[in-house]
């Protein structure tokens, strides 16, 4: 492609030509040098065993996977090929698929060293929002961990939110089997978004219509995570995700001024709340308020995404595997 272009370039003869092939040529020679560098590093050993493949062949066969819904087939087969770390070259550049207990423990210990940077295609970069601590690294995101840790502690999970978890647990355990019918998965997914209600804000006092609300935008907002496109184009998947998101930071501002209002700095809940800790904490100086209201806006959309459909997931897989094992099932039935 780039000794084509270079002829073409070359053989010019009119002021069109000339720009549509210098732009040709600029494309082959950033390709080039992409390519160049991506072999020195695998000579270098700085990037993981993997398939670098052809160029544009590749990113073809990438985005044909995840249009089948294949790229975790894709992903399960170079693991087993390679070993827990492996390199996949996509249009977004090298990526590297971790897993296994060792490297997901250097990654951990890397990473609270702020020896690793964030890197989201722009549409979730877009979705999650500047302040999230999904999109940070460095001081930023030290400071959110230390604000947000003590809550997912096992100790305050247990002695803190099990009064939270077991009621609305058994409450809609009841609800459910009370219709006698199949309950769909949409189901599951309102049950993990009012169980992350209730836990950030140690009450079980809410609107429904606005939960209703959140599952529907949320619904929207997620999907914008899997469009080619990162632009807000009228009537397209980006837009109506953003717009769902918009939806939801406004219900978002208007929990946390009735939050505050109700419970001031110096309050039970403004100090034993996921909320009260993302809106009160301080600074690593104790002089001034962590976050702004626009980061605490990202960050309570971030542990929305975070606890949402991992939450579901778990249950459809629980539900899953038990319908496979009736054994299995009839001893937690007995138990």
């Amino acid at each position: 492609l780039t000794a084509h272009a270079v002829r073409s370039f070359l053989a010019s003869d009119s002021a069109r030509s000339y720009v549509t092939n210098g732009a040709i040529l600029l494309f082959g020679v950033l390709k080039l040098s992409e390519e160049i560098n991506y072999i020195v590093k695998r000579l270098q050993k700085k990037i993981a065993p993997g398939v670098i493949g052809y160029p544009i062949i590749r990113e073809i066969g990438l985005i044909r996977a995840v249009i089948s819904g294949k790229l975790l087939d894709v992903a399960r087969q170079d693991r087993e090929r390679f070993g827990d770390a492996v390199t996949m070259v996509s249009p977004f550049g090298i990526n590297t698929l971790v897993s296994g207990e060792e490297q997901l423990n250097w990654l951990f210990r890397n990473d609270r060293k702020a020896l690793t940077d964030v890197f989201w295609p722009p549409n979730i970069q877009m979705l999650l929002g500047p302040g999230a601590l999904a999109n940070q690294v460095g001081k930023y995101h030290r400071t959110l961990r230390r604000v947000l840790e003590p809550y997912f502690a096992p100790a305050f999970v247990q002695n803190y939110y099990a009064e939270f978890f077991d009621k609305t647990t058994t409450r809609c355990l009841e609800a459910w089997s009370s219709t006698g019918d199949f309950v769909s998965s949409e189901i599951f997914k309102s049950y993990a978004l009012e169980l992350f209600f209730v836990s950030a804000f140690a009450s079980h006092d809410y609107d429904e219509k606005v939960l209703q609300q959140l599952h529907d935008d949320f619904k929207l907002w997620i999907s914008g995570f899997i469009v080619f496109l990162p632009k807000q184009v009228p009537g397209s998947a980006m837009q109506k995700a953003m717009g769902a998101r918009d939806r939801i930071l406004k219900t978002i501002d208007t929990l946390i001024e009735e939050f505050m209002k109700e419970n001031p700095e110096d309050s039970e809940k403004a100090r034993t709340t996921m909320i009260g800790r993302l809106v009160y904490g301080k600074n690593e100086e104790g002089t001034a308020r962590a976050l702004s209201q626009d980061e605490v806006r990202d960050n309570i959309l971030n542990l929305i995404f975070a606890g949402h459909d991992t939450t579901y997931m778990s249950i459809a897989t629980v539900l899953h595997h038990l319908s496979r094992n009736p054994t299995v099932l009839e001893a937690l039935q007995k138990e």
